[in-house]
């Protein structure tokens, strides 16, 4: 025997005051006047015992009645038994746990999974009688969704038949954490937990960890689980899609190279993958994959648009087609703003020449302005800021945060600056680290370059073929040498291992950095033919932005770049075309959370389309891999689950299966009855004992 509220069995103690009262009065003395000893005869002997016995009868049942409401508001259950009509049956609190993602698409002879999943949860809701109470937990939901225990029952069933499936790759053992929290709250004694899942072995993110669950899953929990065909479907999915192309022009080629995997247990043979550019496709290719073999993909196009181009790959349809697209985008700048900070004019003479020359004046605009100059100038008009000669005064955060946003920046020294207003701004921007500045004597040769990494974009089409990829290095007479280091790697080296042309990555802009002045004070290299090519490509690079770089996962919150809005409001268009708005007044960290369904989200500031962030599903959920039985018991068993986990078949009887497992017929009813028969007899020999001590000769 069990007993649901075991707090009030401390009511017990109430049973001693009829005791008490008792001994009270055999305590008290009756005084009887009497005239004479002759009427003591006239007592009958036994009238007094049959009083005492009957006062002995009352105060049993005064302490029966004590018993009996104690014990029925402590609601008894007696395990493993049905006593229908005469005990009401144990209530019961359900949990049902959803898996929602979209794996569970998957369809055998019965119909999806999910379905299938859905009819059960229907079916079960169904035996829930009066009194019972039951929640549904979706994997996919966020820990803000408020989930709680509902008599309603009508209500769930409609819950249930809206549930659709989406790609959000929950956690089906944090679902368990949270059924079981939910159960502790429940008082009922029979206490369920139904997991409607395909027990993908990537849903137990945390499968290996040890978290004591001992006191919400005791004895009384069931937790149901259900065994489906070990079907693996025949599945491809795109797990990455890079962008191999770094520089963006309108009519050259874009570079794309997906990462494509076959998860199923058979082979792939001729597959086809396909490159879109908004709704035109671009290029395609077909592919042989292995049981579980992995592949990149090279797919070449032409990029047609300026401003954002909205791309994807995608695969032939196969049974979970969910993940056969794939989103990416890049924005190609309509006019690039180049800023030209520089305390001597002269030194960027050849700077400023060089990105004139490349293009033409109505698409490159070039500004040159002192350094000081710098905290007033709004960096959201530029795609890339060139400072020759870095000045320790420049708003060092300000500048870290327009790279950091995905601003370009050419940092090099001058003929005038100072090695530690370098050093300020190399550390403050995690670059290369200046280490002194070499001067060469006058009739001795200077560094020459030692290798240069011709496979980066700034080189990368300078040259038709690969034997006339050569550099002539230009007379340096004075360089600072450069550490490579941070996170930063050396584009063209010098013979002494410092970084003659270097590259940095800070946030989501990128950084070149030039070890000489761009004048001919310290080097010939103005002079170069390669000069002005990479002055003018770096440009290019620095201005390119690819959001492949920034993907997201489904649900993940999208972070936004606040310098890119002056607008309170910022519209919102979803992959589905539905709209949203973030309202900056409330939300200053610009986070956009409502990131369910695949696709580029666009960020509108006013009527000017300032930002678009592609939102891809996780690629855990392509994995058909599924947790053993024996795994799903290990795992209850290292969070000390004390009760029992039951594996039902789908297809079979599921209710009869799970009125089978459930145990407990509750005694409150059958108690309260007693009591109230135990009080109608004390009361009817109350009266009579009465009316014997009235009749009591005295």
């Amino acid at each position: 025997m069990t007993f649901l509220n075991p707090a009030v069995l401390f009511g017990l103690i109430a049973a001693s005051i009829p005791v008490i009262i008792h001994l009270l009065n055999l305590r008290k003395l009756k005084k009887i006047e009497f005239s004479s000893l002759m009427f003591l005869k006239e007592l009958q002997r036994n009238k007094i015992r049959k009083i005492k016995i009957k006062q002995w009868i009352i105060l049993l049942l005064r302490i029966l009645i004590i018993l009996f409401l104690v014990f029925a508001f402590s609601r008894p259950t007696i395990q493993s038994v049905s006593l229908s009509g005469v005990a009401s049956s144990a209530k019961t609190s359900a949990v049902f746990i959803f898996d929602d993602s979209f794996s569970m698409n998957v369809i055998n002879k019965n119909g999806s999974y999910f379905n299938q999943f859905k009819n059960i949860a229907l079916n079960l809701l169904d035996i829930l009688q009066e009194g019972d109470e039951a929640a549904i937990i979706r994997i996919s939901g966020s820990e803000e969704e408020e989930t709680k225990l509902s008599t309603n029952i009508s209500e769930l069933k409609n819950r249930v038949n809206k549930l659709t499936t989406g790609y959000i790759h929950g956690a089906l053992d944090k679902a368990i954490v949270q059924a079981a929290r939910l159960l502790e709250e429940s008082k009922n004694f029979n206490k369920e937990i139904y997991i409607l899942s395909d027990l993908q072995r990537s849903s137990f993110l945390n499968i290996n960890a040890k978290t004591d669950l001992s006191e919400l899953l005791d004895e009384r929990v069931r937790i149901y689980s259900f065994e489906f065909p070990e079907k693996m479907p025949f599945n491809l999915g795109i797990d990455e899609f890079k962008i191999v192309t770094k520089i963006y022009e309108p009519e050259k080629q874009l570079t794309v190279a997906p990462i494509i995997t076959n998860y199923s247990d058979k082979p792939a043979v001729n597959s086809v993958v396909s490159l879109f550019s908004g709704n035109t496709r671009q290029a395609q290719r077909s592919i042989s994959l292995e049981p579980g073999e992995t592949k990149e993909v090279i797919l070449e196009g032409t990029i047609k648009d300026f401003n954002y181009n909205e791309l994807n790959v995608q695969l032939e349809t196969d049974e979970i087609s969910e993940d056969n697209i794939a989103f990416s985008n890049i924005f190609v700048p309509e006019k690039l703003n180049a800023l030209i900070l520089t305390n001597n004019p002269p030194d960027a003479k050849y700077l400023e020449l060089a990105l004139k020359v490349g293009g033409s004046p109505e698409r490159n605009i070039i500004e040159v302005k002192a350094i000081n100059q710098f905290n007033s100038v709004d960096l959201t008009k530029y795609n890339a800021v060139f400072i020759v000669g870095p000045d320790k005064n420049i708003a060092k955060e300000r500048l870290a945060a327009y790279v950091s946003s995905g601003g370009g920046l050419f940092l090099a020294p001058s003929s005038t600056s100072a090695l530690e207003d370098f050093r300020e701004i190399a550390v403050s921007l995690n670059l290369s680290y200046p280490q002194t500045v070499i001067k060469i004597n006058e009739g001795k040769q200077g560094p020459v370059f030692n290798e240069v990494d011709f496979e980066h974009p700034l080189f990368k089409d300078l040259f038709q073929k690969d034997a006339d990829k050569k550099l002539a290095s230009p007379d340096i007479n004075t360089y600072t040498q450069l550490a490579p280091g941070g996170r930063g790697k050396s584009l063209i080296s010098l013979i002494d291992n410092s970084a003659f042309l270097a590259e940095h990555k800070y946030g989501a802009g990128k950084i070149i950095l030039l070890a000489v002045a761009p004048n001919l004070e310290q080097s010939n290299f103005p002079l170069k033919a390669i000069f002005a090519p990479i002055v003018y490509k770096s440009l290019f690079y620095l201005s390119s932005i690819n959001n492949g770089d920034t993907t997201y996962i489904a649900g993940q919150p999208i972070i936004l770049d606040p310098m890119k809005y002056r607008s309170k409001l910022i519209k919102v268009v979803k992959p589905d075309n539905s709209s949203d708005v973030i309202n900056m007044s409330v939300n200053q960290q610009l986070v956009y959370n409502d990131t369910d369904i695949p696709g580029n989200y666009k960020f509108y500031d006013g009527e000017k389309l300032a930002e678009m962030k592609a939102v891809n599903r996780d690629k855990k959920e392509s994995e058909g891999e599924r947790l053993k039985e024996s795994e799903l018991e290990e795992f209850l068993t290292s969070i000390n689950f004390k009760g029992i986990q039951t594996t039902i078949k789908p297809d079979g009887d599921v209710q009869k299966a799970v009125k089978q497992a459930r145990f407990g017929a509750e005694l409150w009813k059958i108690l309260l009855g007693l009591a109230l028969i135990t009080a109608i007899i004390e009361m009817i020999l109350s009266r009579s004992l009465k009316k014997d001590l009235v009749d009591e000769p005295v």
